[in-house]
């Protein structure tokens, strides 16, 4: 089921398409169900994901969830952002920086 779930997340965002990226999210968390990993290591793999793609609606989307989650979320994946620098495309980096990285240097 998980490998599922990432396939599906991967597809909507080599798609471009953040409302069917969106409309996963809300039916994982609306579930509620118990997956083997955790939603945060789907969060993870999704955000990667957008970074490899340059999709950059679904980047700030994504960390607009990260502003929401609670303090302990938020320590487990800030790092990420970091990486996530390294993944997006040279002519993005900028923006990555200023739209990302500054904000997640502030939590």
């Amino acid at each position: 089921m998980d490998n599922q779930i990432r396939s599906s997340i991967r597809e909507r965002i080599k798609a471009l398409d953040i409302k069917g990226l969106q409309d996963i999210y809300y039916t994982l968390v609306e579930e509620n169900r118990e997956y083997r990993l955790p939603l945060e290591d789907i969060y993870q793999k999704a955000f990667f994901s957008a970074c490899n793609n340059n999709f950059k609606e679904a980047i700030i989307w994504l960390f607009e969830l990260y502003e929401s989650m609670d303090p302990i979320r938020k320590t487990a994946l800030r790092q990420m952002f970091f990486y996530g620098k390294t993944l997006i495309h040279d002519s993005n980096k900028n923006w990555y920086e200023i739209s990302v990285l500054s904000k997640a240097r502030l939590y």
